[in-house]
């Protein structure tokens, strides 16, 4: 899975769906983070987050955030 243009069509969904401070968190976010494997495990978790608290982030996203969770399970990472 390239995680990354996950991550990039993700932010550009919730862009267009007009949560723009969603959008916003997770690009600054992504743009703190030093590697890879801390990039993956700190935007799913927040992701995680998004789609447990908000119904209509759920709906817009929460399947390729299932998939990102899984993908993290798949390598050995664990997201809570």
């Amino acid at each position: 899975m390239n995680y990354l243009l996950k991550i990039d069509h993700i932010i550009e969904v919730l862009a267009g769906a007009n949560e723009l401070g969603c959008s916003e968190e997770l690009t600054e976010l992504k743009s703190s983070v030093s590697t890879g494997s801390e990039l993956l495990m700190a935007v799913t978790h927040r992701l995680k987050q998004m789609i447990e608290q908000d119904e209509k982030i759920e709906g817009l996203i929460g399947e390729e955030v299932r998939d990102l969770v899984f993908f993290c399970d798949s390598i050995g990472l664990s997201i809570k």
